[in-house]
């Protein structure tokens, strides 16, 4: 039996655990998911591993989600941008159709030429193998990702890792399984990015899949060297550029290449001061063929968001736009909603028309079709809408400018 000493002191042991306990401090929400190791989770669980301590590493991805997501493929949307070229060229006459003879000669020579560079990487290739790319890593054809992340690495570590890239690119029977290489934190400057993206343009086997060069100094010129290795790669589905001055130079090359390219689907570009004359250059392609695009910290006003919200015309791919950490405000907010609501307007326009003239054999879209018409977009949690109504009531010109004023 408990005594009344005993009781008196078990309730005065709960009520100082009780007045110990307090308010807990408010949890703090961390945009970037642990910028040290880079992580936005992207999609769900599903795609990336999450440990129980809440330190999120990255998995790179070696699938595809485009099908998923998009409702086509990569080579669906190569075959309708060739058409759509072909018939081009066909109105402006200014394209002459090679002959049977000229492709096949063609082919001779490209083969010829891949059969020379991959005998000529093969013994540099096994040489890095052997020494773990002169670190002493354990290194060899089966190595599937490596992170090199922050290790004091100059542009000279790229001249190995270039001619792995091309010898697994170009091997016959393929040889080599790395899928996914970072390098962050590492000045290896423009001129190791052109070398590693020089190997990438022959990745005929498709083997890289993810490429991390964030904060290594790539500047315009390494900029100008992805766009071009771009134009010609079909195995990379995620790059990351972040914190590389690429500004808004880097953008326009960055945009030339997204333009041919029908495989890349997630680009970050976060601490680039890519300005309102980057989002232009992006918009003016309408993304590409990307689907999770990263503009943090990019000093994007209005404009640049009125810039980004043309791209979305033309636009079925996209499906999360980060723009979070920019000085625009409710008019570049507004303006992107506008543009997606206007998309959904024009959408559901053309299905009463068609409605009216097939008659009783209209058959009304099924949730699928219409997720992949007008889907819905992810902006990281950022309010996207249009103008509101009221919005006109309570705004006043300015006389003097352009501007508007609350």
């Amino acid at each position: 039996e408990k005594t009344a000493e005993d009781t008196k002191a078990t309730k005065k042991d709960k009520k100082g655990k009780k007045g110990k306990k307090g308010k807990e401090a408010p949890r703090k929400l961390d945009d970037d998911h642990d910028d040290h190791h880079d992580h936005e989770d992207h999609y769900n669980a599903e795609h990336h591993d999450q440990e129980k301590d809440n330190n999120t590493i990255h998995r790179p991805r070696v699938f595809s989600v485009r099908p998923q997501l998009t409702g086509t493929t990569s080579a669906m949307l190569k075959k309708k941008a060739a058409e759509k070229q072909a018939k081009q060229d066909e109105k402006d006459h200014n394209h002459i159709p090679l002959t049977e003879e000229e492709k096949e000669s063609k082919r001779v020579m490209t083969e010829a030429s891949h059969k020379r560079m991959r005998e000529k990487s093969k013994e540099p290739a096994q040489a890095c193998y052997n020494n773990g790319l002169g670190l002493g890593l354990p290194f060899h054809a089966e190595t599937g990702e490596i992170n090199l992340t922050n290790r004091g690495l100059k542009s000279d570590i790229a001249e190995g890792l270039s001619q792995v890239l091309l010898h697994q690119g170009l091997s016959d029977p393929p040889v080599g399984s790395l899928h996914s290489l970072v390098l962050r934190t590492n000045m290896i400057r423009f001129d190791g990015c052109e070398r590693l993206c020089n190997s990438l343009k022959y990745d005929i086997n498709r083997v890289l899949v993810y490429m991390d060069l964030s904060e290594c100094s790539i500047g315009v010129k390494g900029a100008k060297a992805v766009g071009d290795m771009l134009k010609q790669n079909e195995s990379l589905l995620e790059i990351r550029l972040k914190y590389n001055q690429i500004g808004h130079e880097g953008t326009a090359h960055l945009a030339e290449g997204l333009a041919h390219n029908f495989t890349l689907e997630n680009l970050s570009l976060k601490g680039n001061a890519i300005l309102d004359i980057g989002c232009e250059h992006l918009g003016a392609i309408h993304f590409g063929s990307l689907i999770d695009l990263d503009l943090r910290e990019n000093y994007i006003g209005n404009h640049g968001c009125e810039a980004l919200a043309k791209g979305f015309k033309g636009n079925r791919c996209l499906r999360r736009l980060n723009v979070r950490e920019n000085p625009f405000g409710d008019e570049g907010r507004w303006a992107i909603g506008g543009e997606l609501l206007a998309k959904k307007k024009k959408y559901w326009k053309k299905q009463k028309e068609k409605r009216v003239y097939e008659g009783n054999e209209y058959r009304a879209p099924t949730q699928r079709e219409k997720d992949l018409a007008i889907p819905k977009i992810d902006f990281a949690n950022l309010n996207i809408e249009p103008r509101p109504v009221l919005a006109w009531a309570v705004m006043t010109e300015c006389p003097k400018c352009v501007c508007t004023v609350m």
